[in-house]
């Protein structure tokens, strides 16, 4: 303790120090722990704060969903920082999105999730108004409705109606909402059908007349062609009548070419019955059924076909002649006083000097000829009463 003290020597008072004791603090414990409590209800109404303002922040309302094409609600979800898990139902497969609508969803409208929470969408055809169908052709219906996502049925079953025929009737009234997808009836009309001309034809291209003309075929026999059909062409009948369409084979042209090629042209062809005039392979001059004929496999057809060798032949407006001739290369002399005309003799030989003369008996002209191979290599006439003519050389 500092105070004031009389110095004897000098007579003066001065100023004495005295020790000072340091004050010493007590620990308060009770104070201690009210501190760290102030100090932890901070930090937890801090942490508190934090994760109410987070948990605020990571909340989300779930959207009405309903009505909403598949995309738009996808959409939806997606913007809300949400995942979608789309179940669509069979008769939504395939449809287009503008066709697509939302059924139902899982959590609820207003129901409270969180960010990343994924949301179930169902989705189901949506509903589509129908047009006025009635008046219009049957491919503007089909368009216009199938522009919508319909599907179309009519009153022909399998078989497709003209595109110009005429809608008569729509099942589906006009303004009616129907589910995108769903089959539409309709009642078209119909023009009658006329069978067309198939005689000719190949199968093939006679089924395809046959369906243009709004036809069905069948058909009865064997071969590539049609002979006939039944009902007969131009027979009007109800829209795909059933017409029955007789086949066979067509006969080829074979004249001008050897009878043994004209053979194989025809049994290729699907003849079997062919024979020859002639048992000879010069060429053919006839036919006996013309190209292009179709019939029966089992057709006859008789090939005309000279014989290979020499001929005389004696022809007149007589009846009958004195002949005298000689074989190619021969000088045996025959003759017949009275020869009935025409008058023919056949030699084997297809060369060699001919030689032969006639004269006539009653009429007024008489000619001779000489045929080899089938060509005419010789003729001569003569006119006049008891004319006489000569084929030689």
């Amino acid at each position: 303790m500092r105070g004031n003290t009389p110095d004897p020597s000098s007579g003066l008072t001065h100023r004495t120090f005295a020790k000072i004791k340091p004050r010493r603090r007590t620990f308060n414990k009770k104070r201690a722990i009210k501190l760290v409590g102030i100090v932890a209800t901070s930090a937890l109404v801090l942490i508190g704060g934090v994760w109410l303002a987070t948990d605020l922040g990571n909340r989300r309302t779930v959207p009405d969903l309903a009505g909403l094409t598949a995309d738009s609600a996808k959409s939806a979800i997606s913007d809300l920082d949400l995942h979608s898990d789309l179940h669509v139902s069979s008769e939504a497969d395939g449809l287009e999105n503008q066709f697509t609508s939302v059924a139902s969803q899982d959590p609820g409208v207003g129901e409270t999730v969180y960010e990343g929470d994924t949301i179930t969408i169902n989705i189901s055809p949506a509903l589509v108004t129908v047009p006025k169908v009635v008046g219009v052709s049957y491919r503007e219906a089909v368009d216009a409705l199938e522009a919508l996502s319909f599907h179309v049925q009519h009153n022909f079953g399998d078989n497709t109606p003209g595109d110009d025929w005429k809608v008569l009737e729509q099942a589906n009234s006009p303004g009616s909402e129907v589910a995108a997808g769903s089959t539409l009836e309709l009642t078209v009309d119909a023009p009658l059908a006329s069978v067309p001309q198939l005689s000719g034809l190949s199968t093939l291209d006679a089924e395809q007349e046959v369906k243009t003309a709004f036809l069905t075929s069948a058909t009865e026999g064997d071969g590539d062609f049609v002979r006939s059909v039944d009902p007969a062409p131009g027979t009007e009948l109800e829209p795909f009548s059933e017409v029955t369409m007789t086949l066979g084979y067509k006969v080829p042209d074979v004249v001008g070419v050897s009878a043994s090629e004209a053979i194989d042209q025809l049994e290729e062809a699907g003849f079997t019955e062919v024979t020859l005039t002639h048992d000879s392979d010069l060429e053919v001059t006839k036919q006996s059924i013309a190209a292009g004929t179709v019939t029966s496999a089992d057709t006859a057809i008789v090939l005309t076909v000279p014989l290979s060798g020499t001929t005389y032949r004696v022809t007149g407006n007589g009846s009958s002649a004195l002949i005298t001739w000689m074989g190619p290369d021969s000088y045996s002399v025959q003759q017949d006083a009275n020869a009935s005309l025409p008058w023919e003799k056949y030699f084997t030989s297809s060369s060699g000097f001919v030689n032969f003369s006639a004269q006539m008996n009653n009429g007024s002209s008489i000619t001779c000829t000489v045929i080899r191979d089938g060509e005419t290599i010789m003729e001569h006439t003569s006119t006049g009463l008891y004319a006489i003519v000569s084929c030689a050389g």
